[in-house]
């Protein structure tokens, strides 16, 4: 007996113990219970043997450590695995186009500001091909125009109070409002229909795109569609990956009861969202903090901006032992009263 690719083994009395570099799809035993019976591990022909997966230890340094021992007759073959030179060469494969796709993931996900731009079905072509969310791609993707008619408004009604005249022009003040107005379209169908929705001037782009790259007919081919099937279940944690940002303005009891029911961790994005939260508060103290004793505006966004600071500031110091809501939990609130829902229903 020999182990395949960069796998050791070794033996230990009776038992086999293997250690694996990558992890395989291997399940361990389950030993019987009050509740359960015993559940065998996965079977794994190895040298024309057949052999139980005892044990799955995830190891410190990386790496798992699997038990195998003879297969037992009176166990029924449930789940069933190949260890040989192929099925090892197939999981490298798997695991460095993995990386892969995880390396050009955190690219997209910095570009997603700008590709929830495009159209629906070119934002799930790259969730297909890197994982990403439609969704949140959309969402992102709003935030500039929201960016830009709040600039716009400031500006115009610092110039009002001044008596001077806006800097803003009005073809660009109405411009912002229509991107506004489409963006807020675009969030709503995103939050509440779960699927990526294109701006008009991304689809423009990405139309005249394809038409400038479009391959002659004889040479195109037809797209091969992929169905999932339907799992209810599954749709319901995804939605909580997709919407985990949001999900830690909630209070603490939300997120901890969205924990138990679809296995939701806090610590994902509430760190980056928080230090987020905090630097626009600095931000605002720090463009108003000059005429905060002349003007009423300037006075209430320095203390806005130091309230964002406090608060974060405090969340920050709890994130270490548990989650912690904000105050903007309120706005996200009326978008997750579903899940928020199931997760409370399903609690004793």
């Amino acid at each position: 007996m020999h182990a395949h690719g960069s796998d050791r083994v070794r033996t230990a009395g009776d038992r086999i113990v293997l250690h694996s570099r990558l992890p395989k799809a291997w399940t361990a035993r389950t030993p019987a219970s009050g509740t359960h019976s015993e559940f065998p591990g996965t079977t794994v022909l190895w040298d024309e043997q057949y052999y139980e997966v005892l044990t799955a230890v995830p190891l410190p340094a990386g790496g798992v450590r699997y038990e195998l021992a003879a297969w037992r007759e009176d166990h029924t073959i449930r789940v069933f695995s190949v260890y040989d030179e192929t099925s090892e060469a197939a999981l490298v494969a798997d695991h460095e186009l993995a990386a892969r796709q995880r390396k050009r993931s955190r690219m997209a996900n910095l570009s997603a500001m700008f590709l929830g731009h495009l159209p629906g079905r070119a934002q799930q072509r790259l969730a297909d091909e890197l994982g990403l969310f439609p969704a949140r791609m959309t969402i992102l993707s709003t935030i500039p125009a929201v960016v830009l008619l709040g600039v716009c408004i400031w500006l115009t009604v610092d110039a009002k109070l001044r008596s001077v005249p806006s800097p803003v022009p009005v073809w660009l003040m109405f411009f912002a409002f229509c991107l506004t107005a489409e963006s807020a379209i675009r969030f709503s169908t995103a939050m509440l229909q779960n699927r990526g929705v294109g701006s008009i001037l991304g689809t423009l782009l990405y139309g005249f795109y394809e038409l400038t790259t479009k391959k002659p007919a004889e040479v195109q081919k037809t797209p091969l569609t992929l169905i999932r099937e339907d799992d209810p279940e599954r749709d319901l944690r995804e939605s909580v990956e997709q919407h985990s940002w949001m999900l830690t303005l909630l209070p603490a009891s939300d997120q901890l009861a969205l924990a138990e029911r679809f296995g939701y961790d806090y610590r994902k994005d509430a760190y980056a969202l928080a230090w987020s939260l905090l630097a626009v508060g600095g931000v605002a103290i720090a463009a108003s903090l000059e005429k905060a004793d002349e003007r009423l505006s300037a006075l209430a966004s320095v203390i806005i901006g130091a309230l964002m600071i406090l608060e974060q500031v405090l969340r920050l110091s709890t994130f270490k032992r548990a989650p912690a809501g904000s105050i903007f939990g309120v706005l996200v609130r009326p978008f997750m009263s579903r899940l928020l829902r199931l997760a409370h229903e399903e609690r004793p």
